[in-house]
């Protein structure tokens, strides 16, 4: 029996990490392992999961004050807290803001460190580490890799956890010292491995593209009646995803097409919320435009979305992305993309699904390609 520790940031509380519920399928296929999903953080009500997997909160247990204050005082004292300053300093990086998110880094992966540690000591047989994301736990994993106690460590890296320009201070702590610690790094895009290679100096045999997926329905989405156009788009409310864009490419369209009757959903929460739904009051006035935010959907929702209201176009206008799976999701219900040439975008969208702008599109260039699915509608 496999033993398969795998580590989300909240999977399956929520919010967010809906794509895990499709990849969970195929784990609860393999009769001959053994499944424990370990979340980072647990708050709310889980999702359901399949009978045979396990949920472990013993990371999730590690996030008292008391417990980071303690590791934070480790951490000044690790040999791992000043090689990464060293290594911070070589490539002209280091800065106190840096230096502090080297500290944060380094007490994080201290704390998931010693609470692993404990969750495998209480396994009989082999242990595998499934990290879905490239973070202090995945790191943590690492250490104890490389002592023994864990036969093989994968980590996928999607975003945010691969692309140092989408930190706040342009620098992703202790990702040169240990990713070659892992036996297999997995990108969601050819692009992201070649940025492991290109950046971090990962070795191509430690890389495999892994690609996420998503379910082909038995049916399309519904198109718009004719003089009308029903937008979509998904994401979390967070600067990084340029929501506003989105809105102002709608207020100019409605401006250079008033006879054309306009529809805007937009799925998804977060911080940022409340300031683009006040955004869009302030810009989407025009008559002709109707708009609505619902807020945070689980999977099942936004796909009965698709089947029970017409949409025509998915929008994404992000500065940066791994390979959306909201793109994935409406493709599979042969809705066309607008989205920018960012991370592994251009490895779904091309001229024949949709519409690949150049990275950090204008709202202009949004609305123009709105225009080319009016006509196209």
């Amino acid at each position: 029996m496999k033993n398969v520790l795998f580590i989300t940031t909240s999977f399956p509380y929520p919010p967010g990490e809906q794509f895990i519920e499709d990849e969970l399928c195929y784990w609860n296929a393999d009769k001959d392992l053994s499944l424990s999903i370990l979340p980072l953080l647990a708050k709310g009500v889980p999702r359901a999961v399949p009978e045979n997997v396990q949920i472990d909160l013993g990371l999730a247990r590690r996030n008292s004050r008391s417990i980071k204050a303690f590791n934070h005082l480790l951490a000044l004292f690790s040999r791992y807290y000043w090689m990464e300053l060293l290594q911070a300093y070589s490539l002209g990086r280091l800065s106190l803001p840096v230096a502090r998110d080297c500290l944060r880094a380094v007490a994080d992966m201290l704390r998931y460190k010693a609470a692993l540690a404990s969750i495998v000591e209480r396994i009989n047989g082999p242990v595998y580490i499934y990290s879905y994301w490239n973070n202090p736990a995945s790191f943590a994993a690492a250490l104890l890799r490389e002592r023994g106690v864990v036969c093989k460590l994968f980590s996928r890296l999607h975003g945010y956890d691969l692309y140092e320009q989408r930190t706040k201070n342009n620098y992703h702590p202790l990702k040169r010292g240990l990713l070659g610690r892992f036996d297999k790094l997995l990108p969601v895009s050819a692009q992201g491995g070649r940025y492991l290679q290109d950046v971090y100096g990962l070795k191509r045999e430690k890389i495999q593209v892994l690609p996420l997926g998503v379910s082909v329905p038995r049916a399309e989405a519904h198109a718009s009646a004719a003089g009308c156009l029903n937008i979509l788009s998904v994401s979390f409310c967070v600067s990084v995803k340029r929501i506003d864009k989105i809105v102002d490419a709608i207020g100019l369209l409605g401006q250079r097409c008033p006879r054309l009757q306009i529809g805007w959903v937009h799925i998804g929460g977060g911080a940022m919320f409340d300031e683009i739904k006040a955004r869009a009051e302030r810009v989407l006035t025009e008559q002709n435009i109707r708009w609505r935010f619902v807020g945070d959907l689980d999977k099942s929702k936004v796909l009965d979305f698709y089947q029970s209201n017409p949409v025509d176009v998915l929008v994404n206008s992000s500065d940066s992305e791994g390979v959306p799976v909201s793109i994935m999701e409406a493709m599979s219900f042969g809705v066309p993309a607008i989205a920018p040439d960012v991370g592994g975008v251009s490895e779904l969208v091309d001229p024949n699904v949709g519409f690949l702008l150049p990275e950090s599109p204008a709202p202009q260039q949004i609305a123009d390609c709105l225009l080319l699915v009016k006509d196209k509608s």
